[in-house]
């Protein structure tokens, strides 16, 4: 959010988020999540029941207040934060209201236009994952809760993950879509869920940490037809 071109502005935001997450470190509630920059946590409503509570983001230098349209989020997602996301192998969920635009001749500006190209060619290298806010959140919910252990099977890699009861609810079969587990070879691996066998699955080549690893695979969604 620092930005050299824009120091005042910027060097305010900078402030402000220093300051939320030290009143979080002190035990303020409002700001309780900026304290471990957790995407998801578990939370409860005032009558004890329990819900998640995720976190948006809005990197403008402005503050979070400010670029939440589509002409600032060519400065939201600009191409040094991307970056940042795909180094850190980050999570966020962006917040924006892209129909908040400047004129309804010209809905997104070329820069704007720019930065969601940037972001579809990171997307088609594989650098980045694009996808809704509810998969997102239920993949960030799968890691929090599930159990996996690899062993050994006459010469077979066995990955056992197992879904425990949550007093949030269950997870969905589409929760568990991106799911990877790190194995000495992914030839022969094979992943089962709760005891069911998943036939479905995406072997991977050593990535950066030089390690082989299987995942469930991602599926795409399809755009629903528009009619005039």
């Amino acid at each position: 959010i620092w930005r050299q071109s824009r120091p005042i502005p910027s060097a305010r935001t900078v402030l402000k988020e220093a300051a939320k997450g030290t009143l979080a470190r002190f035990g303020h509630a409002k700001y309780e999540m900026h304290r471990d920059n957790e995407v998801l946590t578990e939370a409860r409503l005032r009558d004890g029941r329990p819900i998640y509570e995720f976190l948006r983001s809005n990197p403008h230098f402005g503050g979070v207040s400010r670029g939440d349209n589509a002409a600032g989020l060519a400065e939201a997602l600009n191409s040094r934060v991307l970056r940042h996301l795909a180094d850190r192998s980050a999570v966020a969920i962006i917040y924006t209201h892209l129909g908040k635009i400047r004129s309804p001749s010209v809905l997104f500006d070329e820069s704007t236009r720019a930065t969601l190209r940037s972001l579809a060619q990171l997307r088609d290298e594989g650098t980045i994952l694009v996808t809704t806010t509810r998969r997102l959140l239920g993949y960030c919910t799968a890691l929090r809760g599930l159990d996996t252990s690899v062993r050994d099977q006459n010469g077979e890699i066995h990955v056992d993950v197992r879904c425990p009861p949550n007093e949030r609810g269950s997870l969905q079969p589409i929760d568990l879509q991106g799911i990877t587990v790190y194995v000495a070879a992914a030839s022969r691996a094979r992943l089962f869920v709760d005891g069911r066998e998943i036939f479905r699955l995406q072997r991977n080549a050593r990535d950066e940490t030089g390690r082989e690893s299987v995942t469930i695979p991602w599926a795409k969604l399809e755009f629903p037809p528009v009619c005039a």
